[in-house]
């Protein structure tokens, strides 16, 4: 799949469970703005490496992860921070899942 200059894969065989439906991104608007986040985000999973994505509320940062993951699927782990968000608390909740 192409996004911008970026080609990326789709992950072969059965929609994996953790893996946004293509449903869900049904009204998913592609405007301009978001297409360069899909770009840069894909940029990001094509280096595997991190990418942080910061702004105001209804800005398609989670839409545009969600979207991207359903096209590919990818299994996706959704962690909501705020500026009350410490570091002990992602460490924390890391370690219960091991």
């Amino acid at each position: 799949m192409r996004l911008g200059d970026v080609w990326l894969s789709r992950q072969p065989g059965q929609r994996h469970p953790l893996a946004p439906h293509p449903q869900r991104s049904a009204t998913f608007a592609l405007d301009r703005l978001t297409a360069a986040t899909l770009e840069h985000v894909a940029t990001s999973v094509l280096l595997r490496e991190p990418c942080l994505l910061e702004g105001e509320t209804s800005t398609s940062k989670t839409s545009s992860i969600l979207f991207l993951a359903s096209l590919l699927n990818h299994p996706v782990a959704r962690i909501n921070l705020n500026g009350q968000t410490d570091t002990g608390e992602l460490i924390v909740d890391s370690c219960r899942n091991i």
